[in-house]
């Protein structure tokens, strides 16, 4: 379930629009879209529209601390198309939801927070534990009773 092993850069790419903005692979996108609606604990939305020409496109996006996830696609030529994830610890988060490696700091990150840090700092926010247990019933996250890392 998770995707443990996997290099970073095969499931995320930093992206040129900002520092903090990193592009999922589309092989990854449908687990991204997943993970973060998990993650955004019922914070996330979806917009598909059509129009009277036959074009059509849906959005996504879900939200966790300080960004989440969005995504763009449909059967036009010109826009932005893919999928993103945003803020860095949203990002931070992300990857440990996934089991993947960090990115490196940042030069604007103070200090890289743990894992603990970002789950603290997300329950704060309002959010539920349920999205841990959820993810962890899923096979995320390590459990310290099998004796992973």
């Amino acid at each position: 379930n998770s995707l443990r092993g996997t290099k970073l850069s095969a499931v995320l790419r930093r992206s040129r629009l900002a520092g903090d903005i990193y592009y999922i692979d589309p092989d990854y996108e449908v687990l991204a879209m997943g993970m973060a609606q998990v993650l955004s604990n019922g914070c996330h939305w979806n917009k598909p529209s059509a129009s009277p020409a036959g074009a059509f496109a849906f959005e996504f996006y879900a939200q966790f601390l300080d960004g989440g996830v969005s995504h763009f696609s449909g059967n036009y030529f010109v826009g932005i198309k893919g999928t993103w994830v945003h803020g860095m610890k949203a990002v931070r988060f992300f990857c440990s939801a996934l089991a993947l490696p960090q990115p490196p700091k940042r030069n604007f990150e103070e200090a890289v927070p743990t894992e603990d840090q970002l789950w603290n700092e997300h329950l704060k926010d309002g959010l539920r534990d349920e999205s841990y247990e959820t993810l962890s019933k899923m096979g995320f996250f390590n459990d310290p009773s099998n004796g992973e890392n």
